[in-house]
């Protein structure tokens, strides 16, 4: 009985250290927490909408490089596929790819198609079959002025590979505007 009386006045002692040691950051929270709880960082990752916008931005891109034009001046076929963050955030990566894809059926200078990334378009609709595969890598460079840490910088790496040959035949980076 003494032994249960115990164990329950132990229960909340126990609770307040578990919880302590998730709001101090822990592997979790993306290391942005402190041993305070408090934020180190004085900016805010990318919303939604500005992703939008850099999927915009980077098929403009894309289409001033001129090579989205397809055989006999149809409309190139463009399979958006993988989609990597490379940065200690979370970014919603199926969000940016469902960004680019809308943006490229948008822009009117490709059409996209849905296959499985990578796989070169078998399976795909030979109607659709893609000339090109649009990969991406989302990435962060850390910037500083005088010894003082500046807000980072997010990039937008992509890659256009020749399905048929198999080789990268576009890269370009494209900077994603800090709050």
């Amino acid at each position: 009985m003494r032994r249960i009386a115990v164990f329950i006045a132990a229960l909340p002692l126990a609770a307040a250290l578990v919880g302590c040691a998730s709001i101090s950051g822990g592997s979790g929270g993306g290391g942005a927490s402190s041993a305070t709880g408090k934020r180190r960082t004085p900016f805010v990752v990318p919303r939604s909408e500005e992703w939008r916008s850099v999927a915009r931005k980077c098929v403009d891109v894309l289409a001033a490089s001129g090579l989205l034009k397809g055989k006999d001046g149809e409309k190139a076929v463009v399979a958006v596929g993988n989609v990597k963050d490379a940065t200690w955030w979370v970014v919603d990566e199926t969000l940016f790819a469902r960004s680019l894809r809308l943006a490229l059926l948008r822009s009117g200078k490709a059409l996209s198609t849905s296959i499985q990334p990578g796989s070169g378009g078998k399976g795909a609709d030979s109607a659709l079959r893609p000339d090109f595969e649009l990969d991406s890598d989302i990435a962060m460079r850390q910037r500083q002025s005088g010894g003082k840490a500046l807000p980072p910088e997010f990039v937008v790496r992509l890659k256009l590979t020749d399905t048929r040959t198999k080789r990268v035949v576009w890269k370009d980076a494209v900077p994603v505007a800090a709050r």
